[in-house]
């Protein structure tokens, strides 16, 4: 019953949609940010590429196909890696503000280093060897894999929710579009991880026209006629 759920065209369509749209709408918002926001403004636009990147990767894997799914594949990783290093400039900054005895500074070291080891996660899942794997070997892998992703995206959520709502830190231009902006990141990247669940396009084999003859001199050949 789950394979025949996962396996299903209009649900894969679905989700993948809403993880498209959701970065379409967290880049838009991070345009909206560099906009009216004058502070790290350099940094948001590297960011703003970056998130380009997610999003076209993301809108790609909508389509049943496996050239799609390749260029999403590379866009994604691209993207994920420098998503990653980006924000790996940032670590003294996360150390030097990193207070044992703060509860919001601790908060925030948290969500760090969880976001990125959830994204070398992601980035590992797309990399992951598969060549020599067996169907049920890789699926069992990628499942534990994903399912982990998926819990430290949604905790570094939970994470955010406390350091907004109640320790009011973080605020962007307002609290709503702050946790909106959040809940539209948890979306992205656990319906990504969620979607790994999905059987990759296969190569679609086109039917050879012509007649066919087979030759006489070994039974296995066979000569085609156009």
């Amino acid at each position: 019953m789950q394979e025949s759920f996962l396996q299903n065209k209009v649900f894969q369509i679905v989700v993948r949609l809403i993880v498209a749209l959701s970065f379409v709408l967290f880049t838009a918002y991070q345009v909206y940010l560099a906009i009216h926001i004058e502070q790290s403004r350099v940094g948001r636009l590297i960011g703003i590429g970056i998130y380009v990147l997610i999003t076209v990767a993301s809108i790609l894997a909508i389509f049943h196909n496996e050239r799609c799914w390749a260029v999403h594949a590379v866009l994604m990783v691209v993207g994920l890696l420098l998503l990653f290093v980006v924000k790996l400039i940032n670590l003294p900054v996360i150390f030097n503000m990193l207070s044992l005895g703060n509860t919001s500074s601790v908060l925030d070291g948290a969500i760090y280093f969880l976001s990125q080891l959830g994204t070398l996660l992601l980035i590992f899942g797309y990399l992951m060897p598969r060549a020599n794997l067996a169907k049920n070997t890789l699926l069992k892998r990628e499942t534990v894999l994903m399912s982990v992703v998926i819990v430290l995206f949604v905790v570094c959520f939970v994470m955010d929710c406390v350091l907004l709502l109640k320790y009011h830190a973080n605020i962007e231009l307002s609290l709503k579009l702050t946790l909106a902006s959040r809940a539209l990141y948890l979306v992205g990247f656990a319906g990504t991880a969620f979607s790994f669940q999905f059987p990759e396009p296969q190569p679609v084999l086109e039917e050879r026209k012509g007649n066919y003859i087979y030759s006489d001199d070994s039974e296995d050949e066979v000569d085609l006629v156009i």
